[in-house]
């Protein structure tokens, strides 16, 4: 099965957790939890936060993965609390719901030493594109992955990385 599948139902059960110190390592076969996203909008743009990019994507309520990816990602969610033992309310989600829109998730934007941008971004005819030209009402399919839960003031936080951003 390929590590990308989330509608496949044994998909959550292949995660493994480890505790590393004050943190838990996440993974399927050895590497981080990964997975594609269906078509989604980034309705806000880029967001910068001292050294963090972070991006809001939201599903498109016409995509008919919309509602199944964000039930993907809440029983997620739900395995990782499962898995860890953290409790519900220790733990921070990145789903962020609004009865008047569609709910929002928040992925950040790798980067490695330096400052060097680690997510890869391209069109849908592969070429290179730069990721600060992404803008808000853009189209987007990305590659996402989950590597870790870590403690910070009181609560765990486990971040969805964008590994790659194909902008459609």
């Amino acid at each position: 099965m390929s590590q990308l599948d989330w509608k496949n139902p044994a998909f959550l059960e292949q995660i493994k957790v480890e505790r590393v110190e004050d943190y838990y390592k996440l993974s399927i076969n050895g590497n981080p939890i990964t997975f594609n996203t269906p078509l989604l909008r980034v309705p806000f743009g880029l967001d910068r936060k001292y050294n963090v990019i972070q991006i809001k994507l939201q599903c498109l309520t016409e995509e008919e993965d919309a509602e199944a990816f964000i039930e993907f990602l809440e029983n997620l969610e739900e395995k990782l609390i499962e898995l860890t033992g953290i409790p519900r309310n220790s733990f921070s989600s990145c789903i962020t719901k609004n009865p008047k829109y569609p709910p929002l998730f928040t992925s950040k934007i790798v980067t490695n030493r330096g400052g060097i941008i680690g997510t890869e971004v391209i069109n849908t005819k592969g070429e290179f594109q730069n990721l600060f030209n992404i803008e808000k009402g853009d189209h987007v399919k990305v590659r996402l992955f989950v590597d870790s839960i870590r403690p910070y003031s009181g609560r765990f936080w486990y971040k969805l990385k964008s590994k790659k951003i194909v902008c459609v």
